[in-house]
């Protein structure tokens, strides 16, 4: 549904915009801050959420809540319908109703081969969230292991999401005040990560091990915006959809994958897993560093010299 959402948010974004340099700065800067938002969002809507499913669930019974996801899917499922212009197919450019998915997704793997910069852009949020998932399923265990009785997760799960969402605001407060290069703010995030989880399977402490989940939670703040407005900026249109699906088939089989092996690995396994796949992150980040400029960073020495009053 993400990838889906994404893809829909840039379309609506690129009909809103002139396709001409000032348009796609424009754009750019739209997007930064609407991502940023969607974070901030996805937040309030999960810290509410859980208070009606702790309700639900205290009131009624163990399933209510569940029937009550059934009923928020379906209302989404009748908005995506009804709203989304994306889905008409009047809409859609000839040359895009002619072509197969197996042409789209042939012409999306020429593409990304070409495009080494998209390439490993999707490699690092692949892999960033490949231990975002796993890290759902293993902070409760996690934590009790440390405190030795059960914990109350909807508390900390609130937590979680108060971290994501000031995370988010950090994205967006450092984008307009600061000039950084964002590849090297994403190798922040990701080397931050990889401590995290480092320390997490070294450390025994409750206390240190939950801020430490907090603060990870917070980097995915941080992340998630910062990858969306990055691909927005290199991927093309019209292979979009195709390419981010391309991407959440691995994703999908790796998070399956550690699911079915728990009866033979420990959870502290996994943590080291997740440790290993933030380092590859890491080092792709820094490869992505030296052979490409990210396309705001442009941007901003333009307008740099223009300020200077400087030929452009």
């Amino acid at each position: 549904m993400e990838s889906a959402f994404e893809s829909w948010l840039i379309y609506e974004a690129n009909q809103l915009f002139e396709d001409d340099s000032y348009g796609e700065k424009k754009k750019n800067s739209f997007l930064r801050e609407l991502f940023s938002k969607q974070v901030n969002l996805d937040c309030l809507a999960s810290i509410i959420l859980t208070g009606v499913a702790t309700y639900l669930y205290m009131k009624y019974d163990i399933f209510y809540p569940f029937y009550a996801c059934i009923l928020f899917s379906c209302l989404a499922f009748f908005v995506i319908v009804i709203f989304w212009n994306e889905n008409d197919y009047n809409l859609r450019r000839k040359e895009d109703q002619d072509q197969t998915f197996l042409v789209k997704l042939t012409l999306s793997l020429e593409h990304m081969q070409e495009n080494k910069a998209l390439l490993l852009l999707c490699s690092i949020q692949s892999l960033f969230n490949i231990c975002l998932f796993l890290f759902l399923f293993i902070w409760t265990p996690l934590l009790e292991e440390t405190s030795g009785s059960l914990i109350h997760p909807g508390a900390i799960f609130t937590c979680f999401m108060l971290a994501r969402l000031i995370g988010s605001e950090l994205f967006s407060g450092l984008k307009k005040i600061l000039d950084t290069n964002s590849y090297i703010l994403s190798v922040l995030v990701t080397f931050s990560a990889t401590l995290v989880f480092f320390f997490s399977y070294t450390c025994f402490s409750f206390n240190i091990r939950l801020v430490l989940f907090i603060y990870f939670d917070g980097l995915s703040g941080v992340f998630q915006p910062l990858m969306s407005t990055l691909k927005s900026q290199l991927m093309p249109e019209k292979y979009r959809a195709t390419i981010l699906g391309f991407f959440r088939v691995p994703v999908n089989i790796i998070i399956i994958t550690s699911l079915i092996v728990t009866k033979y690995i420990t959870t502290y396994q996994i943590c080291l897993l997740c440790f290993f796949f933030m380092c590859i992150s890491t080092a792709l980040n820094v490869y992505l560093i030296k052979v490409h400029i990210p396309p705001d960073a442009t941007h901003r020495r333009i307008k740099k010299t223009s300020e200077l009053g400087g030929d452009i």
